[in-house]
């Protein structure tokens, strides 16, 4: 409930800027999180797609390594010297000692093709292991080999013997293979074994120098580390028996102590051998790290710059619309002050500025209308005073003439009298400026009762009034002013008897019109636009006179000036004058 009142009481700058933060922080963040979740699958799957194809560059590299070592066993098998003093051996041709002292020489020179370690045993192998010369090359630890070899169906087998030389654990493969003679194919003459240090294989591994914990090594079916005999802890056994185990090619996280690692392992040779590559997960997500690290600095300048840009966006719209409301508050007050701040923006904040600049300019002029309306009034209200003065003293008079002709028996003039009592009565109506449609029609039916017995009946008047009109309000002495003008200057012109005077009234949107026309003989055109410019031309009275002037500033001081007289010639060729006021 708190935090609605808070957003219902903050200001419009902590609105529009909490709404803006929300619309660009959020979705700023989540770019932010998605690139870096995108970017680093896409470091993990390139990694370990790179270590895949690593793992089997370096298994080519070891198989090529061991086909090598074949070949050159074909080229050693195929001596024709070694072929001769094997069969001299077997036939017992040659001793032991003569032996030893041919095949260092036929060993040497074998051994310099490749710079592979050779030692080739006779058939009768018992009596020649303990020479040095051959025992260097051969397996010490495992005593059957020689029995496995001289009765081995294939082309030979490789296995491998760690052992410690001078305090170091030394790590050796051998490829053994049965020599059999040239001649007679399925007789064994003798034995080969070629020792290949394992430096010499661990030198071809290719080790990735992007990590520098990256590791390829070789276990046996024991999971010794054939490569790397002193580098196998106690440790690492748990994680390398899992990887090898799963003998799949693709890398997966396996644990080993405290740290996790990518692994992967693929079969070498036929002995149970596998080759594994490790590297710790946190070198391969250290690239991740930093680019998540990147990415947050990214994101957090951005949301830094991205704020103060928002302050500014939103004080550009706020600090405006604040000096606005502070020339609304005075205005409250009564005090008419112009914007002068912003004036020459372009944009909506100009136009709104510009617009209570002009509202404050209306309400100037406004005021000063309505201060000159008033005064006109007031003006208007003396001048209508100080003609009132005369009716009372002629109303009294009046009054006393009526009673004096009833007296003498002059009935038309006692009639005449009361008309024009009547007639003053009603102008008085007691100091109001407004009085009701019948009051006012009656008036004006007196006034034309007086008229037509000082003419002798001389013109006919009809009314025609709607029936709802009559008990409206309605400004006094507006319509006699002009059925005034019509008697003098139409009627009077007309031969007698032929003159007519129309008054019909009704409403229209909201307004009381009040039509008056005769059939008289009108005024040309010139003085019909004369009429038309009453209110502007003060020489206009001399055609009608001060009291259509009179009728029509009041009607524009009371009501404004959409309100007034309006003039035109009827169809009859007279003229036709429509008093508009609104109902009130």
């Amino acid at each position: 409930m708190r935090k609605g009142r808070f957003l219902l009481d903050s200001t419009l700058f902590r609105k529009l800027f909490l709404l803006l933060i929300v619309t660009f922080y959020i979705p700023l963040v989540i770019v932010g999180y998605w690139t870096f979740s995108l970017s680093s699958g896409q470091i993990e799957t390139m990694s370990a797609s790179f270590l895949a194809d690593n793992l089997s560059y370096n298994e080519n590299r070891i198989q090529e390594i061991f086909e090598e070592v074949e070949q050159h066993s074909v080229q050693i098998y195929t001596s024709e010297k070694l072929q001769e003093l094997l069969l001299s051996t077997k036939s017992g041709g040659v001793e032991d000692f003569e032996y030893i002292g041919e095949i260092g020489p036929i060993l040497y020179e074998l051994s310099n093709v490749n710079g592979y370690y050779v030692s080739v045993y006779p058939a009768d192998a018992e009596r020649f292991r303990n020479y040095d010369l051959l025992k260097a090359n051969s397996p010490s630890a495992d005593n059957g080999w020689m029995e496995r070899a001289l009765t081995y169906e294939g082309s030979g087998f490789w296995l491998n013997e760690t052992r410690t030389v001078f305090s170091e654990l030394r790590s050796d493969f051998y490829f053994i293979r049965p020599i059999r003679s040239l001649n007679l194919p399925f007789d064994v003459i003798g034995v080969m074994s070629i020792r290949v240090p394992s430096r010499q294989i661990a030198d071809r591994i290719l080790v990735l120098d992007r990590y520098p914990n990256h590791q390829v090594s070789l276990f046996d079916s024991q999971n010794n580390d054939l490569l790397h005999p002193d580098r196998a802890e106690a440790d690492q056994v748990d994680w390398t028996e899992d990887i090898l185990s799963s003998g799949r090619k693709e890398f997966r996280v396996v644990t080993g102590g405290d740290e996790a690692y990518y692994a992967a392992s693929i079969g070498i040779g036929n002995n149970d051998w596998k080759m594994t590559a490790t590297i710790p997960l946190s070198d391969v997500r250290g690239p991740i790290h930093q680019l998540r690290q990147s990415i947050w600095i990214i994101v957090a300048g951005s949301l830094l710059l991205i704020g103060v840009l928002l302050v500014f966006i939103t004080n550009s719209f706020t600090v405006p619309i604040r000096v606005l409301v502070g020339h609304m508050k005075k205005l409250n007050l009564g005090i008419l002050e112009y914007c002068q701040s912003f004036v020459t923006r372009r944009d909506e904040i100009g136009q709104l500025v510009a617009g209570y600049n002009g509202m404050i300019r209306g309400m100037q002029e406004l005021l000063e209308q309505t201060k000159a309306s008033e005064g006109m009034k007031r003006r208007l209200e003396i001048q209508m005073l100080m003609h009132q003065i005369n009716p009372h003293l002629l109303y009294n008079t009046l009054d006393s003439i009526k009673w004096k002709a009833e007296v003498a028996g002059e009935r038309s003039i006692a009639e005449m009298a009361t008309l024009l009592a009547n007639l003053l009565r009603f102008s008085l109506n007691d100091g109001d400026e407004i009085t009701t449609v019948e009051r006012e029609v009656e008036q004006v039916k007196c006034y034309l009762t007086i008229e037509q017995l000082r003419n002798n009946g001389g013109f006919h008047s009809m009314f025609h009034v709607q029936p709802d009109l009559w008990s409206l309000p309605y400004m006094k002495l507006s319509i006699q002013p002009i059925v005034e003008n019509c008697v003098k200057h139409g009627m009077k012109k007309m031969e007698r008897g032929q003159g007519k005077i129309m008054i019909s009234m009704y409403s229209e949107d909201g307004d009381v019109y009040c039509r008056v026309e005769d059939n008289g003989p009108g005024c040309s055109d010139d003085e019909l636009e004369a009429l038309r410019r009453m209110d502007v031309d003060p020489s206009v009275r001399q055609l009608g006179g001060i009291g259509l002037s009179n009728v029509s500033k009041r009607l524009k001081a009371h009501f404004g000036p959409e309100y007034g007289l309006a003039f035109e010639r009827n169809e009859s060729g007279g003229l036709r004058v429509t008093i508009r006021q609104p109902i009130q």
